[in-house]
């Protein structure tokens, strides 16, 4: 059933344009194609901020990924994965994790507004320092407990969304170009309860590949998703260790370490990527490239 999309609000206000420009994406005018995801983003995705149409849109946005060329294919699927969470540091360092997130909602939505406002003045007063507490105040007073939960509910529904469709994100890894093969790892890899249908797929495309920034990105979503100490993964992975290149190796070594037991051979590696990268981005999509801070955290948890 389509959305009553003049019912839905994004950042300019009524959705009711949304359909026109997912529609626009696939125009014959490269420009006209550029003005449409301007478009979307600004109005879907604003300010690092989702919005109530932005749920509804993201299944119309997957099924766009097949009508579009390879080029407007890879901004598609960065747009996808910024829709499904946001700003993906916050997933990576555990500050935003759907399944508490979920609970949290649901505890939510059985309070009554002023409920809501007196949990939100006990957040502001838990502050650990008065920088946080200024912060957090800040937030308070710009969105409120009834609105906070609404963004709330936003994030957790545009997670889903794209989760909904990971058959089909796993569907494009056959046929798609390096750039698009590593934004499709990369939302994979923020799905690790679909891991038993992505896995697969993610060590298929691993032993034909020879790219090294996707066989990077493949490696660490298989960590991400918890897969990379299953028997035939960890074999594969364990072998990309001693790769010629670098990053390679790193990729390697995240996937190995994430969220793992210390091990003195990965410690070795992953210091040797902080080092040589010097906080220099790379081709990887996750964290804007900067796997040294993947490789730095894991260090880290391993004090």
């Amino acid at each position: 059933m389509r959305p009553d999309w003049a019912k839905l609000t994004d950042a300019s206000g009524s959705a009711a344009n949304i359909p026109h420009a997912i529609q626009a994406l696939a125009a014959d005018r490269a420009e006209d194609r550029a003005l449409a995801r301007e478009n979307l983003w600004s109005r879907l995705g604003a300010q690092g901020s989702r919005y109530q149409a932005t749920p509804y849109a993201i299944p119309f946005l997957i099924d766009a990924l097949k009508r579009v060329g390879s080029d407007e294919r890879v901004k598609l699927l960065e747009m996808i994965a910024f829709f499904a969470i946001g700003d993906d540091q916050d997933y990576l360092f555990s500050e935003f994790i759907p399944e508490d997130l979920r609970t949290e909602v649901a505890r939510k939505l059985r309070m009554d507004s002023s409920q809501l406002h007196a949990e939100l003045e006990d957040w502001v007063d838990d502050a650990a320092s008065e920088r946080e507490k200024f912060g957090r105040q800040f937030t308070s007073e710009w969105t409120g407990g009834e609105a906070l939960l609404e963004d709330q509910w936003i994030a957790l529904q545009c997670y889903d969304a794209v989760g909904d469709r990971i058959g089909d994100i796993i569907d494009l890894l056959s046929v798609s170009t390096p750039g698009e093969r590593k934004w499709l790892l990369t939302i994979l890899g923020y799905y690790p309860e679909k891991a038993s249908i992505s896995k697969s797929a993610v060590l298929e495309l691993v032993e034909g590949e020879d790219d090294a920034e996707v066989l990077a990105t493949a490696f660490i979503t298989l960590g991400l998703i918890g897969a990379s100490r299953d028997g035939e993964c960890e074999a594969i992975l364990r072998a990309y260790l001693g790769s010629s290149v670098p990053l390679v190796q790193w990729g390697a070594a995240i996937g190995l370490g994430w969220k793992a037991e210390r091990e003195l051979a990965l410690a070795r590696i992953l210091a040797k990527c902080v080092e040589a990268l010097e906080e220099t981005p790379t081709g990887v999509p996750y964290n804007m490239g900067r796997i040294d801070l993947l490789a730095d955290a894991i260090l880290e948890s391993w004090q």
